[in-house]
């Protein structure tokens, strides 16, 4: 439920699919960190293909709230908020449940992965938040939410998490300095 953003061609083939106008957006997108909570339990008991299946399915209720508001006219300001609480709720259920998979595996490098890729993650959210009230859009980047949520998912799916988890860790990091040069470069063109 972002305001007045560019739908994808996914959001718009779910809008078609989608129930009627009774069924508020809000509790899809209540249903995103509720789906991130299991794939963390299931990251944590070892369970990674399932865990994998109930990150996609999050990152589907995540789409599917905005596609909703959108459809039904009914983007908000609080949605937009409240969508990216969850967002950052179910990011977290889920590195967390990845690091108790990694410490009762003892495998200290995926730990320092998923640590790093926290890090990444969120630190890519909180550009986009600091940036917008200096007046500067900045949604950008390599690996943006989406793509975290759809590579980690087949790779828990497909038990190559290991792989994908370098991988993220590395390029969240990575979006999260391309924001910060983006947004220095606008700043400094406004006061040019």
């Amino acid at each position: 439920m972002k305001p007045k953003a560019d739908s994808t061609t996914l959001e718009k083939v779910l809008a078609r699919l989608l129930p009627r106008k009774s069924i508020n957006p809000h509790y899809c997108t209540a249903a995103v960190p509720l789906f991130g909570l299991i794939a963390g339990w299931l990251f944590g008991r070892g369970a990674l293909r399932a865990a994998g299946v109930f990150v996609l399915v999050s990152g589907l209720f995540d789409l599917l709230d905005g596609a909703m508001a959108r459809k039904y006219q009914r983007v908000t300001r609080f949605g937009a908020f409240f969508d990216s609480v969850c967002d950052r709720y179910a990011e977290f259920f889920i590195y967390t449940g990845i690091g108790v998979y990694s410490f009762g595996e003892a495998d200290s490098t995926l730990l320092i992965l998923t640590f790093l890729l926290a890090m990444g993650a969120f630190v890519t959210s909180y550009t986009r938040a600091r940036s917008e009230p200096l007046g500067v859009r900045c949604a950008g980047g390599w690996v943006r939410r989406p793509e975290r949520v759809i590579l980690l998912g087949l790779g828990a799916f497909f038990y190559k998490l290991y792989f994908v988890m370098w991988i993220l860790a590395l390029l969240s990091n990575l979006t999260a300095l391309q924001r910060v040069v983006f947004v220095y470069r606008a700043l400094e063109e406004k006061q040019s």
